[in-house]
């Protein structure tokens, strides 16, 4: 921890609003910004971004020494939640689904809206409860103003995505 306090003080932040989460000895450790989600994201962002080097965009190498006194250098990424992954992996296999049902379209994944898109209108996302429990939501009208019948994509998802075409929904 005493290799990344100097990092962590250029964040600026009272009360040391995060903490290290991992073994004493060990390869892998969660920095854990505290406060609510959407003010820990923020945190989390402002720390990633502290470290690239405003003069050449090149990455901030950060360094801790070992139990035997190695210099070891530290990777640190953002991490996504599973649900997140998951959900991005299954709305753009859905995209494939628009893709190869209405071929001739620029139907597009925007990573913003997390939303299969046309001509910037959002058409259709997925929200996943678990890894094998999700429900796409359609946006009918937008499927309307592009006359997308929703069905055939459906169908296709479905047999890609391994699930009984006959399952009924959410909307």
């Amino acid at each position: 921890m005493a290799s990344l306090q100097p990092w962590l003080d250029e964040l600026r932040l009272a009360d040391k609003p995060y903490s290290l989460i991992g073994p004493p000895v060990g390869r892998n450790f969660v920095l854990k910004f505290t406060g609510t989600p959407a003010l820990g994201a923020k945190r989390a962002k402002k720390a990633n971004l502290l470290l690239r080097n405003k003069e050449d965009n090149s990455w901030r190498e950060l360094y801790t020494t070992d139990p035997e006194g190695t210099q070891v250098r530290i990777y640190v990424a953002p991490d996504k939640s599973p649900k997140y992954s998951r959900e991005r992996q299954l709305t753009k296999r859905l995209l494939r689904s628009f893709n190869h049902v209405v071929p001739g379209r620029k139907f597009y994944f925007n990573p913003r809206l997390q939303a299969i898109c046309l001509d910037g209108k959002p058409l259709a996302t997925i929200t996943a409860k678990a890894y094998d429990e999700f429900v796409p939501q359609w946006k009918y009208a937008n499927l309307d103003k592009y006359t997308i019948d929703k069905q055939p994509i459906a169908d296709h998802f479905a047999s890609i995505s391994g699930l009984d075409a006959g399952v009924e929904w959410e909307l």
